[in-house]
């Protein structure tokens, strides 16, 4: 008897363990859609085979993100808050709420820029994306929807839609700008969609480094060059060449080229050398630092009027909200041969070479556009837009 109790008391007490509370993750805000720390970098290609580059060129002490691109001809600047992620004037005035709060499923809301109407909302949540090949959960598509008046810039009242696509800690990953109706224009499509296909956004989900690294993949901007070496610096394109990326900036002194390759180990010095050199044959060495050729045995070769032009941004034709034209890349005919001389006139021609991983990048300047010790400050970011 007392064995049956024992049993029946076992049968009615619950003596499992406690299960572990469920812990709910945070709402996702606008913050988390719209990361924007200075560096921060989207390449972008249109269904046109266009490409876009967009960088977070700084944020400023009060908060403010300023977003370029080496398409564009001016900055947007947007501010984080608690009120959600806002377009703002350089002064800080608020223009708009780019991306409110809540993100909710079908939370909306409107605003106004001069004569332009917008209403946006919240229209899908939970999406899923990728970008080279790596999958991003959590997104959220915004569709938005601004009426355009008769003349600003079209003749017809216009209706300009976009269909966004946001990604927790990456950003936009895709957008469709669609005109209704269709502009008259010639060359102006009435829609145009927009994919994410590379980032280096901190705290973002890593990508994998592409085999072999190309162009689309090495993210080096004009804004990084100007920075350290000064405004003058035009970003003439970049190309792949013999296995390698080069992007060309020219100035009044000359040209600054800077290449990446990935090799199939870590490159050791001869390899370097050859990235760096190709065919150079009057290089010489001084310690780090690999002179290319000095000024009392390189042959004169003056930059043409077009590459000593001095930083001119490409104008664009597409109206304000819209996504802006591509900067025009150079074709390998444009890219320098192995053993061209860089113009540089009087000035000496410096360069060095760094490894990260299997890549090795080399940057080579003339004096005049960048001196050794401004061409140096580029060597962090050289490296993180390598890293893996």
């Amino acid at each position: 008897m007392k064995r049956l109790f024992f049993v029946a008391l076992l049968a009615a007490c619950d003596c499992s363990e406690p299960a572990a509370p469920v812990v709910e993750a945070p709402p996702l805000t606008p913050a988390d859609l719209f990361p924007m720390h200075a560096g921060d970098r989207w390449a972008n290609e249109s269904d046109g085979d266009e490409r876009s580059l967009l960088v977070v060129t700084a944020v400023t002490s009060e908060g403010v993100g300023v977003f370029f691109g080496d398409d564009r001809t001016s900055a947007e600047r947007y501010r984080v808050s608690a009120q959600g992620v806002e377009l703002v004037a350089p002064d800080g005035t608020v223009l708009a709420p780019y991306l409110d709060v809540p993100v909710a499923l079908a939370h909306e809301w409107s605003y106004e820029l001069g004569d332009t109407r917008c209403v946006a909302t919240y229209a899908t949540v939970g999406e899923t994306a990728e970008v080279a090949g790596t999958r991003l959960e959590g997104c959220v598509e915004v569709r938005r929807r601004c009426e355009l008046p008769e003349g600003k810039p079209f003749p017809n009242a216009t209706a300009q839609i976009h269909e966004e696509l946001w990604c927790p800690n990456v950003g936009r990953v895709r957008e469709t700008v669609r005109f209704r109706p269709a502009p008259t224009i010639e060359g102006f499509p009435a829609e145009k969609t927009w994919t994410l296909r590379y980032y280096r956004v901190q705290d973002a989900p890593a990508l994998a480094l592409p085999e072999p690294l190309d162009c689309a993949h090495f993210l080096i901007a004009a804004t990084d060059v100007q920075a350290a070496c000064g405004p003058a610096l035009r970003f003439v394109g970049a190309a792949d060449v013999d296995g390698s990326c080069r992007a060309r900036f020219t100035g009044s002194g000359g040209v600054l080229e800077v290449r990446a390759r990935r090799f199939d180990a870590a490159p050791d010095a001869t390899a370097l050398d050859a990235l760096l050199l190709e065919g150079d044959e009057r290089a010489g060495f001084e310690g780090e630092l690999r002179v290319i050729a000095r000024s009392d045995e390189a042959a004169p070769n003056e930059a043409s009027p077009e590459e000593a032009a001095p930083n001119e941004p490409t104008p664009t034709t597409a109206p304000s909200g819209s996504t802006p034209n591509e900067e025009r890349p150079i074709s390998p005919a444009e890219a320098p041969t192995p053993n061209e001389v860089m113009p540089n006139g009087a000035a000496s021609t410096h360069g060095f070479a760094l490894v990260e991983g299997p890549v090795g990048v080399a940057l080579r300047a003339n004096d005049a556009v960048c001196p050794e010790d401004r061409a140096r400050r580029l060597e962090p970011l050289l490296r993180s837009l390598v890293r893996r």
